[in-house]
């Protein structure tokens, strides 16, 4: 042993340790090359050993990946001494927004597969599906971009301004009616916001609005979205509803 002997210490070689540990041995590998993992030292035949330290480092390893984290983040919990609360706390945000972008998805697709299409609506569905990749495309580049990543709290700014929309809908308020069009400019504020003032991406959550609104995403379902959409319609700088908006730049939701 070239770094010490563990008298009575049960060492690993690397074939051993995976086995015991449920990873490849490529995996360790892998976690040795990125410094997560370290040997306990080498056999007289140069084989790197692992000691009981380096199954309990897997194990931790192996946990925090089940949790979706990287092993960069895990490298800072476990080698720098990183807040574990903070790195979950984290971490539980962007899950709860891939929940909530997929719960959309969900939505949308369950809206486009309710009705059979005719030849002669084929149009109108590439349309429909081209607003949606420019809208998750768009909504992937703020999210990689720390200048324009999404706050965590847009969801819950939009679930409370859809209830005062439907109590504004349900007293029997007009599109025009004041009260509506206050709601609407916020709506709208936001809507740019997300889009980042491109008028391709509002063209876009603007067809999804119409061909596929949420059945029921934070309180928001077609008859109040459709609403919202009449409402818009008034507003400076809505974009008209046409294919041409569609095609050339998409339409959507900034849910």
């Amino acid at each position: 042993m070239r770094r010490g002997t563990a008298s009575r210490a049960k060492l690993f070689r690397v074939g051993e340790l995976a086995a015991a540990t449920g990873v490849t041995v490529r995996t360790l590998h892998h976690y040795e090359e990125t410094g997560l993992l370290k040997s306990f030292g080498r056999t007289d035949g140069g084989h790197r050993v692992f000691d009981a330290d380096g199954v309990e480092k897997i194990y931790q390893i192996r946990a925090l990946r089940e949790l979706g984290l990287s092993l960069a983040e895990i490298s800072d919990v476990l080698e720098h001494g990183s807040s574990m609360n903070d790195l979950l706390a984290s971490h539980l945000v962007a899950v709860e927004q891939e929940i909530e972008r997929l719960q959309l998805l969900r939505e949308r697709l369950q809206g486009l597969t309710s009705r059979t299409y005719t030849p002669t609506d084929v149009e109108e569905l590439v349309t429909t599906l081209e607003a949606m990749s420019r809208v998750e495309r768009h909504r992937r580049n703020r999210k990689d971009n720390p200048v324009t990543a999404r706050s965590p709290g847009a969801a819950e700014i939009w679930r409370l301004l859809g209830i005062e929309l439907r109590a504004c809908m349900e007293a029997g308020c007009g599109p025009r009616d004041e009260c509506t069009v206050q709601l609407a400019l916020q709506a709208q504020s936001l809507i740019q916001q997300f889009a980042d003032g491109d008028a391709q991406v509002v063209s876009a959550l603007k067809r999804l609005r119409i061909a596929s609104p949420p059945r029921d995403l934070a309180g928001w379902d077609p008859k109040l979205m459709h609403y919202l959409d009449a409402a818009l319609a008034g507003l400076p700088g809505e974009p008209a509803s046409t294919n041409s908006d569609v095609r050339s730049g998409g339409a959507g939701s900034s849910f």
